[in-house]
């Protein structure tokens, strides 16, 4: 009862993966785009989400479409993933630890787009600089939470996956070594009787 419950809340949680992946990969893809313009070098904490959602875009979606027919061994190449792509998110997170200020001036990544836009002339637009950087910050603190927990239901999934191929293994042998024995024809005694030729 309870595994195609976790699995059902895998689905869920690998949506939402997929969809603030896509997000974050767009928000990224943004900067680093602005930052290029500037004839800049893209900051890590904007190549390193931007690397680790494609991954998780392509990983999430095989997960979406297979999640119900995987095998045990694929379930955990899927939870080695996730640890993966938990351990890139949490890398995300800390290299973003200068932007986590509720004012948009504090923050680094807000001061490079602002200050590398009126360098060349152009607007700074400030307001949606904060707002994209506070998107990207949130979202990536939230795959951080979300790939730690399905790579948890993930690996509890396929032990329980295993566990009940391992019972049904025994019930089948057992079935078998039942009917087999039931089939089996018992040798007829000779009681001494005379046969004639």
């Amino acid at each position: 009862m309870l595994a195609p419950l976790a699995k059902t809340t895998i689905w869920i949680l690998r949506f939402f993966q997929w969809s603030f992946a896509v997000i974050i990969m767009a928000v990224t893809a943004y900067f680093i785009h602005q930052f290029r313009s500037f004839s800049f070098h893209s900051p890590r904490e904007t190549v390193v989400p931007l690397i680790f959602s494609i991954l998780a875009i392509i990983f999430t979606t095989f997960s979406i479409i297979g999640l119900y027919f995987l095998s045990f061994q694929t379930q955990l190449l899927s939870t080695f993933l996730d640890i993966i792509l938990w351990v890139g998110y949490l890398a995300s997170a800390g290299l973003l630890r200068r932007n986590y200020h509720i004012r948009g001036r504090n923050n680094q990544l807000w001061q490079r787009l602002y200050y590398g836009r009126t360098s060349i002339g152009q607007r700074p637009h400030g307001f949606k600089a904060n707002v994209l950087l506070k998107l990207l910050t949130a979202l990536v603190v939230i795959q951080v939470i979300f790939f730690f927990f399905t790579m948890l239901l993930q690996l509890w999934v396929a032990k329980k996956n295993r566990d009940q191929q391992r019972l049904s293994d025994t019930y089948t042998e057992k079935r078998f070594s039942r009917s087999t024995a039931g089939s089996e024809v018992p040798p007829v005694q000779d009681e001494g009787a005379v046969h004639y030729v």
